[in-house]
C-alpha cells in the first residue's frame, strides 16, 4: 500500500460541517445514500445540467445527477405532483422520477422508463441508441466528493454493495421484429474502476465494473465481459448469481449484499490480460472513480424500479472517512454530552445544532482505527453562535488502542470565534508527543462552556 509522508484529516464545508480523513474500519462511499438532497438533472442530448429537483425546500448542493441519455424529452421542467406518502413525483410521457422523505412508502427513489413511448412502439435497429434513466455520482475521481482522500483498491479488505430493490412493474412487448440480441430491459449498477494516480502514465483510464440486477431476458442474469463499443473500455459485469439464487419478482422487495472486491481484482486482471489499462498494472493506482445505477431499455418495455438503503461500504485501514451530517435525524455515529440538541434531534437540512447551557460540552466520535504515522493534522469546521468569547476555546482529545479513556495530556486546544460563522480550525496533532500509536476514538469539546447559545456542526 502506498503512503504519503504526511496526510491531513481534512474538513470540507457543506452547509454544516463534514470531517474528512478519519480512517476507520468501515467507510460509506456513497454520499446522500437516501437521496435526500435531490438530483441535478442532465439534458438527454449533451449532458449539461438543466437544474436541480428536490422533494423539499433546497438547502444546498447535491452529489447526485440524473442522466437521461437518448431520451425524447427531459423530466426537468415538469410540474411535481405530491403523493400521499409524502414523496414527490416528476413525470412526462417517457419517464418518471419519485423522491421523498425517509420512511416514505415510495422511497427512497423510484426510476421508471417507458421505452414503448420513446420508440413510438417500433423496435430499435442495430446501431441505434437506446433510452436511459440513471442516477450517478462521482466518488474519488477529480470531481468526486472524496477527491484525493478515497481509498485505492489496494487499501481495501472488503467492498460491500448493499441495496434493496423492488420491481414495481414491467410490461414488455415481444412480437414480430423482437431480437434478444438487440432488445431488452435492464436495471444495472456500474462503477468505474479508475487509475487516479496523477504520476501514472495511465492516469484517468478505467474499466466498467457492473452488477445486473434485472434483465427481462434472463430470470437470473449471467456475467458479461466484453469491450464497450461506445467508450472503448472493458465491461466486466458479474450478473446476479454472486448474491442471489433466484431473480426478481414484481412487487417483491429483494436485498442484494455482496463483497465486490475480489471481483474488482479479477476485473483488473482480465483487463490487463486483454490489453486494456496498459498505462499501469499496479493495483494501488486504481480507485472507485464513480458509479451509475438505473434502467437501460433497448427493447419495448414500460418498467419501474424502487430503490432504498443503497450503500457501498469500504472496509480497510488508513483511508479517509467523511462525516457529512446530511441525513435528517442522524449524526453519523457521533454522540454528545453536556449539550442539548436543537429541534427534534440529529441533523436537519445539513446542520446539527446543539445548545451549550453550561460547562464541558463534548462531541464524542465513533470507533475508528487511525494511524498517527500518517495523519498529523485535524481540520475542523464549526460555528459558535454567540457563546462567551472568554470561554471559546476548542479542545480535541484522542484515545489510543489500550487507553482506558480520554486524558488532558492527550489533547490539543485552540481558540475559536463566537461570531456565528462557520470557520475552519487546524489542530496540529504532531505538536503533542502523545499523538502516537493507533487512535481508536476522537472527542471534540467545541468550547469550554456556554450560556445557552448553539454550536453548529
Amino acid at each position: 500500500m502506498k503512503k504519503r509522508d504526511r496526510e491531513i484529516l481534512h474538513v470540507f464545508l457543506l452547509v454544516g460541517w463534514m470531517v474528512s480523513g478519519l480512517p476507520v474500519s468501515a467507510v460509506q462511499m456513497i454520499a446522500d445514500r437516501h437521496f435526500q438532497d435531490g438530483v441535478d438533472v442532465l439534458a438527454p442530448a449533451d449532458g449539461t445540467v438543466e437544474g436541480m429537483l428536490q422533494y423539499k425546500e433546497p438547502y444546498g448542493a447535491t452529489r447526485w445527477q440524473l442522466a437521461q441519455w437518448s431520451s425524447q424529452e427531459s423530466v426537468y421542467g415538469t410540474d411535481p405532483t405530491g403523493l400521499s406518502s409524502g414523496s414527490m413525483q416528476w413525470k412526462n410521457p417517457y419517464k418518471r422520477l419519485v423522491m421523498g422523505p425517509l420512511g416514505s412508502s415510495d422511497g427512497d427513489l423510484v426510476l421508471a422508463l417507458d421505452s414503448v413511448a420513446e420508440y413510438g412502439g417500433v423496435y430499435r435497429q442495430a446501431g441505434e441508441a437506446w433510452p436511459h434513466i440513471l442516477v450517478q455520482q462521482d466518488i474519488t475521481n477529480p470531481n468526486g466528493w472524496f477527491k484525493a482522500y478515497g481509498p485505492s483498491v489496494a487499501d481495501l479488505h472488503e467492498l460491500i454493495v448493499d441495496v434493496e430493490l423492488r420491481l414495481n412493474y414491467i410490461d414488455s412487448i415481444y412480437t414480430s421484429g423482437y431480437s434478444p440480441g438487440l432488445h431488452a430491459a435492464q436495471f444495472l449498477l456500474y462503477f468505474t474502476v479508475q487509475n487516479l494516480n496523477p504520476s501514472s502514465s495511465g492516469y484517468g483510464d478505467y474499466l466498467w465494473f457492473g452488477l445486473r440486477f434485472y434483465d427481462d431476458r434472463d430470470p437470473l442474469p449471467d456475467p458479461y465481459v466484453a469491450g464497450d463499443g461506445g467508450t472503448g473500455k472493458l465491461i466486466y459485469n458479474i450478473g446476479a448469481s454472486p448474491y442471489w439464487s433466484t431473480g426478481m419478482q414484481t412487487g417483491v422487495w429483494k436485498r442484494a449484499t455482496v463483497n465486490i472486491l475480489p471481483d474488482i481484482e479479477d476485473a483488473l486482471q482480465e483487463a490487463w490480460n486483454r490489453g486494456y489499462l496498459t498505462g499501469s498494472s499496479d493495483i494501488a493506482d486504481y480507485k472507485i472513480g464513480g458509479m451509475n445505477m438505473g434502467w437501460e431499455v433497448p427493447g419495448l418495455s414500460d418498467a419501474a424500479m424502487q430503490i432504498r438503503n443503497f450503500g457501498v461500504q469500504a472496509y480497510g485501514l488508513d483511508f479517509a472517512k467523511p462525516y457529512e451530517f446530511n441525513i435528517d435525524g442522524e449524526s453519523d455515529g457521533w454522540g454528545f454530552s453536556n449539550m442539548v440538541e436543537v429541534g427534534s434531534g440529529g441533523a436537519l437540512d445539513g446542520k446539527w445544532m446543539l445548545a451549550v447551557p453550561g460547562a464541558d460540552p463534548q462531541l464524542i466520535g465513533p470507533e475508528m482505527h487511525l494511524g498517527t504515522d500518517r495523519y498529523k493534522q485535524v481540520v475542523v469546521c464549526m460555528a459558535n453562535m454567540g457563546n462567551p468569547a472568554g470561554n471559546s476555546t476548542a479542545q480535541l482529545f484522542w484515545r489510543r488502542s489500550g487507553d482506558a479513556g480520554f486524558s488532558e495530556s492527550r489533547s490539543v486546544a485552540m481558540p475559536v470565534s463566537n461570531s456565528g460563522t462557520y470557520d475552519k480550525y487546524t489542530f496540529d496533532m504532531d505538536s503533542n508527543p502523545e499523538w502516537n500509536g493507533e487512535i481508536v476514538q476522537l472527542r471534540l469539546d467545541p468550547i469550554v462552556s456556554g450560556d445557552g447559545q448553539p454550536i453548529g456542526v
